[in-house]
């Protein structure tokens, strides 16, 4: 049995930290979008692409974060994401009231799940003609400009309309707002190449990723943001899971929490420590891809929807593999293997499982068990460790892990609690200041 060291306790406490740059978090936040919902992720994703094609025309003096542009216009659908997942409707078949709706939702998320607070008012303008005066004093104006013409062109495009046509301008609202991003655009496309950037993979169609999408992961390589930013983006990342499954969140969570609890009482090094905090927030982002009927289904699974919930290792693997250090992916999709060669999706055996693979492995076990579901109240521990010593005894999982967990179980988990606070965000927040706004 894994031992508990007393003088652990009087150590320094270790504070974990993620191990993703900020061009990793975007490419992997944009991945989710488009995993969440490719209706929506069609639209935002070439947003994203015309708002940093437009903010890179702009002269410095005009106070444009090409960064934050680009965000601005990754973000647009948020609002749609949280009120209408499932069920795609486009913003020009709303009424005025839901569209306004979807927009406040947008700033009020944006402002509190986001390093963007301070420009997040920019999507209040949404149905403010544009007045340069005003613009050039108030720089929310002149970003929300910048992404309306984005959307709005994006738009036109996709319905079949140009940009040369004043008439066609009129008709999506475009004359509302800058129009000095419209003559950008007849001069970024002279040969046709952004247009047919933009019209390739009409939203809606599942089987399509924008190809600009690969683009911007590239220029999302270029961006650069403060340590401070960098890991308040990565805890938007976890909370993007919550478009589809706020249960899903808290696994996550807890998971990577556990996780790093568990390898530090185990004697992990801190490059180790920080890879299982890592490796634990990623293990299940591809459940961004599962039906939320199925994520948050309050029964047992039937055989098929079992089957679909198990894809979200591969998607996971899709995911991160190409983008994420190669040890940090394989500890995150690797979390469904088992000892003996049973678990999925690869059907790897204890050969080829390293000690911190295992880790992460008990630790998911570990947050499923314990945490409410909408199936199964909280166990006890008396069942969990019943069912960890049996899935031991199967050759399941590592023994010297789970004798750990079975001799300090207490300590792990308030550990846990301390570790998954670093990755909390002020949800509740939106929702005040969403209600706020709808008040005015």
């Amino acid at each position: 049995m894994q031992e508990l060291d007393p003088a652990f306790e009087c150590r320094k406490e270790f504070i974990p930290q993620q191990q993703l740059n900020c061009g990793q978090i975007f490419t992997l936040i944009q991945r989710m979008l488009i995993e969440c919902n490719r209706f929506y992720a069609g639209y935002t994703v070439k947003i994203a692409y015309l708002s940093y094609l437009f903010s890179k025309k702009l002269s410095p003096d005009r106070n444009i974060n090409i960064r934050d542009a680009v965000l601005l216009g990754l973000f647009r659908n948020v609002g749609d994401y949280h009120f209408s997942i499932e069920r795609p409707v486009d913003y020009d078949d709303m009424p005025p009231n839901l569209v306004r709706e979807r927009y406040l939702y947008t700033y009020a998320w944006v402002k509190n799940m986001t390093p963007l607070s301070d420009i997040a008012q920019a999507y209040l303008f949404f149905n403010t003609r544009y007045d340069k005066k005003i613009a050039s004093m108030n720089r929310f104006m002149e970003y929300g400009s910048l992404v309306f013409v984005a959307e709005r062109i994006v738009k036109l495009l996709l319905s079949g309309g140009s940009v040369n046509s004043q008439k066609d301008l009129e008709f999506y609202g475009i004359t509302n707002f800058n129009m000095e991003y419209v003559d950008f655009y007849r001069e970024l496309d002279k040969d046709g190449s952004v247009t047919k950037m933009l019209v390739a993979g009409e939203p809606g169609d599942s089987n399509s990723v924008p190809p600009c999408a690969k683009e911007l992961e590239k220029i999302y390589q270029t961006f650069e943001c403060s340590k401070e930013q960098t890991n308040m983006f990565f805890k938007t990342l976890v909370s993007i899971l919550d478009f589809k499954s706020s249960v899903t969140v808290w696994h996550t969570i807890h998971t990577a929490g556990y996780a790093c609890s568990i390898g530090k009482f185990y004697g992990c090094n801190e490059n180790e420590l920080n890879a299982l905090f890592t490796a634990g927030v990623l293990h299940d982002v591809g459940k961004i891809a599962v039906p939320q009927g199925i994520l948050e289904y309050p029964g047992k699974l039937r055989k098929w929807e079992y089957r679909v919930i198990q894809t979200h290792v591969s998607k996971t693997e899709e995911m991160i593999s190409d983008i994420v250090d190669p040890v940090i992916a394989k500890m995150a999709y690797r979390h469904h293997e088992k000892l003996n060669g049973t678990g999925y999706p690869h059907g790897l055996s204890e050969k080829d499982l390293s000690m911190i693979e295992r880790i992460v492995q008990v630790a998911d076990v570990l947050s499923a068990l314990v945490d409410r579901r909408s199936y199964k109240d909280e166990m006890t521990e008396e069942q969990l460790f019943k069912i960890l010593h049996d899935m031991v005894e199967k050759n399941e999982l590592d023994p010297s892990i789970t004798a750990l967990v079975d001799n300090a179980y207490g300590v792990l988990k308030a550990h846990r609690d301390d570790y998954t606070n670093l990755l909390i965000l002020p949800l509740g927040m939106v929702e005040i200041d969403f209600l706020e706004e709808m008040s005015l």
